[in-house]
């Protein structure tokens, strides 16, 4: 038997042979002009009529901060010492450090390398010819006193260590009382001066000491 076609629930069966009752098809209700502009806004959206919720702003991320740039400034060095062994040997004690040394053969020398050189650190013999130890501290603190234009990195008191043969008693206070800081006896030890100099460093300079320094 052949197929019929399908009924749909829109056709009208008025005076069917079945006499089934007549079907009429609903029509849609119009839209109301105010649906559209009353539609609720998808979630997270902003509505192009100014409604709804605006969506979230995405996290700010902050950079990270950057690394402080690492020193590369030298630490400056000066040393006052008449006796060219005892020149050899402080230059041998500080081999290895990663400074800037100058070696001056006297008191006056010393002066006039202070106001150039600008050391971070002063070594100073206390009995040399022209010009000894103390009188050139003296004349190094004068300058410090009356504001020698300096760099931005060096102390406003430069450490100055003295370097004498004399460890008789008394012969430290005569000698701290001229303006130096600290006094090391004849013959020096290499970790005294190890210890000086890694203590005086200024945070602006690179580290002189290192493993292979410590290990020598």
């Amino acid at each position: 038997t052949p197929l019929s076609a399908p009924s749909t629930a829109l056709e009208v069966a008025t005076g069917s042979e079945s006499g089934a009752a007549s079907v009429t098809p609903e029509r849609e209700a119009p839209a109301s002009p105010d649906v559209a502009d009353h539609a609720p806004a998808p979630m997270g959206f902003r509505s192009m009529r100014g409604g709804g919720t605006a969506a979230p702003a995405p996290p700010v991320v902050e950079p990270a901060p950057a690394a402080p740039p690492a020193p590369a400034l030298r630490m400056r060095i000066l040393a006052a010492e008449d006796n060219r062994t005892n020149q050899l040997v402080f230059r041998k004690m500080l081999k290895g450090l990663d400074v800037d040394l100058h070696i001056v053969e006297n008191g006056k020398a010393a002066v006039e390398s202070f106001e150039s050189l600008h050391p971070h650190l002063v070594f100073m013999d206390i009995s040399m010819p022209v010009l000894d130890g103390k009188a050139a501290t003296r004349q190094i603190r004068w300058l410090e006193t009356e504001g020698l234009d300096k760099p931005g990195d060096c102390p406003r008191h430069a450490p100055i260590v003295a370097m004498t043969a004399h460890a008789m008693q008394g012969d430290a206070e005569d000698i701290l009382s001229a303006g130096l800081d600290r006094v090391l006896t004849k013959p020096l030890r290499k970790a005294d001066l190890l210890g000086v100099i890694e203590q005086a460093c200024p945070a602006e300079c690179i580290p002189p000491l290192n493993a292979e320094t410590d290990a020598a």
